[in-house]
């Protein structure tokens, strides 16, 4: 009526009788007793409380150094570039002596440079205005009379 039931422990194959006999040994039952002789003890709240405050004190130093950063980190920027500005605002370059530059011969082949490029950019671009749409010869600022402007051009 009893099945055998086998269990397998470590790769041994034993049935349960023979399990029940190997519990029941005298080395099993020495180690029975030991274990049982052995004090349950609490955990120590003192221990448990050092924990805590250590945890706590790590947690507010790294709370410390992200407000730091967070209020440093902008100032700093803002520092950075207020001394950048006024770098930029104090630092002149040397200036070119005018009456030195007249007096030698680099201006005199500047204007003839110039004169040249003006007559090839004329050669390229053809003559510019043509007669129709010159109105006068005055200035910017002198005013004009609505009669006087020959709208047919535009």
């Amino acid at each position: 009526m009893f099945e055998k039931k086998e269990v397998e422990m470590d790769g041994l194959d034993m049935t349960e009788k023979e399990l029940d006999l190997q519990l029941g040994s005298d080395a099993q039952q020495l180690i029975r007793q030991a274990v049982r002789g052995v004090s349950d003890e609490p955990v120590s709240m003192t221990w448990r409380s050092e924990l805590n405050q250590r945890v706590l004190a790590s947690i507010q130093t790294k709370q410390r150094k992200r407000r730091f950063a967070w209020i440093a980190s902008p100032t700093l920027g803002l520092g950075l570039a207020g001394a950048l500005a006024v770098l930029m605002m104090t630092n002149t370059s040397p200036g070119s002596d005018p009456i030195k530059l007249a007096s030698s011969s680099a201006l005199e082949e500047s204007l003839v440079a110039t004169h040249k490029d003006s007559v090839s950019y004329g050669d390229i671009t053809g003559v510019g205005l043509n007669p129709d749409e010159v109105v006068s010869k005055r200035s910017a600022a002198a005013s004009y009379e609505f009669g006087e402007v020959d709208f047919g051009s535009l």
